[in-house]
């Protein structure tokens, strides 16, 4: 084998190379038919010489590809030994072809060109090198520089060469995410690691490289083409867009409370329970089914009549979706209490007669009456809309109705029936006007007798308030009033005395023990407003009349002293009758008067 010479000059791996292979007969005889042989990695290639004369060459060419980056070609004259020769050794020769590497190239590709929010992206890398480091970066629309690979999941960033498609690994997967719009990958394969690429991942997440996605892309560029030799890498970029996802409508809900609103009655409307799957509410609107409107996830509306309305809330979300939700609500009018009136028969009943009471007047303006309750003034009750009753005694009684309608509302009413011929007590005094009478019988006992109007429609209130350092003895009530109560502060006394009145007159009888003064605070309802005590100062003392002559006291509290010398005052005396002017009873200044002298003075009635 004279030379050998391929094919082309700088071929690559798997390249087809043709060699031209020149063989020459050094011998001195002529060589008939023999074989040239190519041998190489894919095989072997064979070429015959029909006959070669002394000192003639002839030049065959045969093809094999480079399958090494670096191969050894073995060539052979006579390959199959046919020709005789006095010198074998010089029938071979062999030739090594390095391949010539090529640039790095890099490409990347997604699945898909676009892609909606929360999609799983998969992306194809081709490199035709192994073992170079690769790295992904994604530039999203709002400009930041997002690391895709190496990652928490894969963090070795070399990779084969040929197809790789990420992610690689079941454990994770790569999602579009907002921001949406267009936003480009990046991909950077060289041979060594590029510094400006974290190389741990501390938590399971693709970590922001840099807000300037593009300023740091031209560093990673600048750093590449200044440390690695052009050809050693590679830089691939591909687009996609991410588009958002359909929007969700809001739900829309609401409570509202009370449950069974009132007209008037202010209702708490409830939005707060509504939300928006996949964003935001931004606002609220109100149609309460009379006209009006109102905004906000809670507001307040009263309704001025009775009615059924459609109350309709609808939201609003941050994309403009909308939803509507509606409820009934049912007002009503506040229940009107039921009236309470009745009659009885006969007017003028003597004790042991039968009278007749009779409630038939009464009635509910919006409902029914369901029950009548009577109470006669003598420990007596009884239930219905008619019943009759006996007085076993003489004497003035209050009846009270009580009705009661059907929804838990009540009414009462009250009468004042005299039993019998009305009586009066040892000395007292004429009782010939509504008023607090003091006074005492031949027996030295003090009297006070609170004493009513036939013509009030129902019974008024009275109190009586008596303090002393001393003791109220021997205490009797006369008439349908309750009992006395009795109370100590201070060493003083308080005895109270309270209850109504009606026609007739009730009264309370006793003795002052142990002290030669006491304070009387005495009021009745004479005006009709529910209160005993006047609200006018002027008119307090004017509503007491003192012993038969009947004269007002100056003030009302007022004190009873007894005469200088007696040790307790007796109503029968010539007592003071004094009030403080300074400090508070019993350690009163007073100014007092003789009471013979002040009804001189003032004249009786």
């Amino acid at each position: 084998v004279e030379d050998v010479a391929y094919t082309p000059t700088s071929p690559t791996v798997g390249a087809t190379l043709t060699f031209q292979i020149r063989v020459r007969n050094v011998g001195g005889g002529s060589a008939g038919l023999f074989y040239i042989s190519l041998s190489g990695l894919a095989g072997t290639q064979y070429a015959s010489v029909s006959s070669l004369a002394p000192g003639a060459a002839v030049t065959v060419n045969l093809q094999l590809p480079l399958s090494a980056a670096t191969e050894t070609f073995t060539i052979t004259a006579d390959a199959t030994g046919r020709v005789a020769e006095a010198d074998e050794t010089n029938n071979t020769r062999q030739i090594t072809v390095t391949a010539v590497q090529p640039p790095l190239s890099l490409s990347i590709a997604t699945d898909k060109p676009s892609y909606t929010v929360g999609e799983a992206i998969r992306i194809t890398l081709n490199l035709n090198r192994p073992n170079y480091y690769v790295y992904v970066v994604e530039l999203d629309p709002a400009g930041r520089a997002i690391l895709i690979f190496p990652n928490y999941w894969e963090r070795d960033p070399r990779l084969p060469s040929g197809t790789t498609v990420l992610p690689r690994l079941g454990t994770y997967q790569i999602r579009a995410s907002e921001p949406t719009g267009t936003e480009r990958l990046f991909a950077f394969a060289a041979d060594r690691a590029i510094p400006y690429f974290p190389t741990s991942f501390p938590t399971p997440s693709f970590p922001v490289l840099s807000t300037n996605g593009a300023a740091f892309l031209n560093q990673v560029r600048s750093w590449l083409a200044g440390n690695v030799p052009s050809g050693n890498w590679a830089e691939a970029s591909t687009s996609v867009t991410i588009q958002p996802l359909a929007n969700q409508p809001p739900v829309a809900r609401f409570t509202f409370s009370p449950a069974n609103p009132l007209v008037n009655q202010w209702i708490t409307f409830d939005a707060t329970s509504s939300y928006d799957p996949d964003g935001t509410i931004v606002s609220y609107s109100w149609d309460f089914g009379n006209g009006a409107t109102a905004t906000g996830s809670r507001v307040t509306k009263r309704y001025s009549a009775a009615g059924t309305y459609t109350v309709t809330l609808t939201v609003t979300d941050n994309r403009g979706a909308t939803n509507s939700t509606s409820q009934t609500v049912t007002v009503t009018a506040p229940n009107q209490p039921p009236v309470a009136s009745f009659t009885f028969s006969p007017a003028n009943p003597d004790p042991g007669d039968t009278i007749t009471f009779d409630a038939s007047a009464s009635h509910d303006p919006d409902g029914t009456i369901v029950s009548y309750a009577w109470n006669f003034g003598d420990g007596n009750t009884a239930s219905g809309v008619t019943v009759t009753h006996v007085y076993a005694s003489a004497g003035t009684y209050t009846v009270t109705l009580t009705v009661t309608d059907n929804q838990g509302a009540t009414a009462t009413a009250q009468k004042t029936i005299q039993v019998g011929e009305v009586t009066t007590l040892p000395g007292m005094p004429v009782i010939d006007k509504p008023g607090i009478y003091v006074w005492g019988d031949p027996d030295q006992h003090w009297h006070v007798t609170v004493a009513g109007d036939p013509s009030w429609p129902s019974p008024r209130k009275f109190q009586v308030i008596l303090e002393s350092p001393g003791a109220f003895q021997n205490r009797v009530v006369t008439g349908a009033a309750p009992a006395t109560t009795l109370t100590t502060s201070g060493g003083v006394t308080k005895l109270t005395w309270e209850g109504t009145v009606g026609a007739g007159w009730v009264d309370l009888r006793f003795d002052l023990a142990g002290a030669t003064h006491m304070q009387l605070t005495l009021y009745l309802d004479l005006d009709g407003d529910g209160i005993p005590k006047p609200v006018r100062e002027q008119d307090r003392p004017k509503l007491v009349y003192l012993r038969n002559c009947k004269v007002n006291p100056p003030y009302n509290p007022f004190s009873i002293i007894a005469p200088r010398g007696a040790t307790a005052p007796l109503p029968n005396q010539n007592f003071r009758l004094g009030y403080c002017v300074g400090g508070t009873y019993p350690n009163c200044t007073y100014v007092t008067w003789d009471i013979e002298h002040w009804e001189r003075e003032l004249g009786c009635r």
